[in-house]
């Protein structure tokens, strides 16, 4: 066993002659690891993380689309309260991912400062 290892496990041992690691939540009761049961239980709960990590990108997608569409909007109202809309969706894709996979949020001063450039290069 490497020294590294060695160091670690008399650490754990310590630790637990201190009691460190009594009355823990949860102490003495079984692990709940779900109805997963059978060989394959590994693989079906890799697929279930599969499926949801899918979800989370195509709403993300689709959020950046929804951004996009903010230029096409027509007056500065409608553009606020899309950006308001889409920080609320944003914030609540957000309490799903890890900090560092979040989506950055839109700043509705510089969204509005860019949908009034955009609205002056469309008109004639």
């Amino acid at each position: 066993m490497p020294d590294y290892e060695a160091s670690v496990e008399k650490q754990i041992r310590e630790a637990m002659e201190r009691g460190e690691f009594d009355d823990l939540p949860g102490a003495g009761r079984k692990l709940n690891l779900g109805a997963d049961e059978g060989a394959s239980w590994w693989a079906k709960r890799k697929l279930d993380e599969v499926r949801a990590r899918e979800h989370l990108i195509e709403a993300a997608q689709a959020l950046d689309k929804q951004r996009d569409g903010l230029w096409t909007l027509t007056d500065e109202e409608k553009v606020r309260a899309e950006v308001a809309r889409l920080n609320h969706e944003i914030d609540e894709l957000n309490s799903t991912l890890p900090n560092e996979e979040r989506v950055q949020k839109l700043d509705p001063g510089e969204a509005l400062r860019a949908w009034r450039l955009m609205y002056r290069m469309r008109a004639p």
